[in-house]
């Protein structure tokens, strides 16, 4: 079934210009390498680029939930659902156990509580083969914030998995945060304490035509809303020996219409923060001073054959960059 202007995106390639869009990075992809501030002042343009992902998956061999401290020195705010960034600061002069925790933005948001980074920062020194990725699990106090850390083996094989897990329990000896999990040493409950009980699964028998309508009803509501107010446009003269039909039509106006009205950055939303106007992405959960920039663009995504290139053409023809006059013979 056609659906010329159900995409539900917001930005077009052209081959004459790149039309602005937000760059989405999801944290939990990234392999961070946490560096002392020592190396992060001797590092050079080589230690910048890219490195490859592994190509094998990394192992949760245990987490904890810490505190962040300090937070009301610091202008950094991190929030619920939010990734952070932990750094060691080994010659930082109040504690030379000290781990730094910065936004998503760089930002300074505190440091770990010192009693509990004095565990941490031997596994973030010693063991390169364990990494941490913290996350805000929710909001706290005008003092502190909560912090879960997942501790991963990046080892490619179980039995190292294994090897690197008990190294870390070894290491977070009295750190009674930190939790192995089930897999990599969990305590299993004793006998004495009764059979676990068997996990109760409900089954439900889903109602696959009812689910296709309901998604053909949201597209058709979604197009008749695409559809509101489009410009009255004529044709490119130059589409000389072309008949366009009334779906192509509708959809260059759409496409027009999109590429020369901006549209509010979605998922963004105002907040206050520190006595400060502040705006806050609602899928990464950081925020930022500045408003974000608006929306221009669409996605085209008909089938094949059904003349996307013509389209593409009649919107170059039609909205050309500023500066840019398209002479036709």
């Amino acid at each position: 079934r056609h659906t010329t202007a159900t995409a539900l995106h917001h930005y077009l390639l052209l081959p004459h210009r790149l039309a602005p869009c937000p760059l989405i990075i999801f944290p939990a992809r990234i392999h961070r390498r946490f560096m002392s501030s020592s190396e992060l002042l001797g590092a050079d343009s080589s230690d910048e680029e890219e490195q490859d992902l592994p190509d094998h998956p990394d192992h949760l061999v245990g987490s904890g939930e810490y505190q962040i401290v300090g937070i009301r020195y610091y202008a950094g705010v991190a929030h619920p659902g939010e990734y952070v960034v932990l750094v060691r600061e080994p010659h930082n002069p109040y504690d030379r156990n000290a781990i730094r925790v910065d936004n998503l933005h760089g930002e300074k948001v505190g440091h770990i509580k010192a009693t509990m980074a004095r565990h941490l920062a031997t596994v973030m020194d010693a063991q390169r083969d364990v990494r941490l990725e913290g996350t805000i699990p929710r909001k706290g106090n005008a003092y502190n914030l909560p912090l879960v850390l997942d501790f991963y083996s990046t080892n490619s094989t179980e039995d190292q998995a294994r090897t690197a897990a008990q190294r870390l329990q070894t290491n977070l000896r009295g750190d009674y945060s930190f939790r192995p999990s089930q897999e990599f040493g969990a305590r299993t409950p004793s006998k004495s304490s009764g059979p676990t009980p068997p996990v109760v699964v409900a089954k439900k028998k889903m109602d696959w035509n009812a689910q296709q309508a309901a998604l053909d009803k949201m597209f058709d509501n979604t197009l008749k809303e695409q559809y509101k107010n489009l410009p009255k446009i004529a044709m490119p003269s130059c589409l000389t020996g072309i008949t366009l039909m009334d779906y192509q039509v509708q959809g260059i106006k759409w496409l027009v219409k999109k590429e020369t009205d901006a549209t509010p950055a979605p998922f963004y939303k105002k907040v206050k923060e520190k006595k400060q106007i502040m705006y806050l992405c609602e899928i990464t959960q950081s925020s930022q001073p500045q408003p974000p920039k608006p929306i221009r663009g669409s996605v085209l995504c008909d089938e094949m054959g059904l003349g996307k290139s013509i389209q593409t053409i009649s919107l170059i023809l039609l909205a050309p960059p500023a500066g840019v006059e398209y002479k036709v013979p």
